[in-house]
């Protein structure tokens, strides 16, 4: 099974405070400092893509996985997509 990992803290790719706050408390997801590299290469991340949008993609890809307008939307296809490796 893959880890969830949400980009938390400063930088254009974090998703803020009040939503890193919000992932605090769920199991198999952590909060990770942008530029963190200490991840193995299956590890999902979740992070701010542009303004309004949301992305995940794996810490060794080069491209997204999949974008969203909702952070939620992004964090639940994140934990689905860890849960099938």
């Amino acid at each position: 099974m893959a880890t969830v990992h949400v980009m938390h803290n400063g930088g254009m790719a974090c998703v803020g405070d009040e939503l890193a706050k919000s992932v605090t408390h769920i199991p198999g997801v952590s909060l990770c400092p942008l530029g963190y590299h200490n991840l193995p290469d299956t590890a999902l991340m979740v992070y701010r893509a542009e303004p309004g949008w949301f992305a995940i993609r794996r810490k060794g890809m080069a491209g997204r996985l999949k974008r969203f307008q909702s952070f939620d939307r992004a964090l639940a296809a994140a934990k689905r997509i860890a849960a099938t490796d």
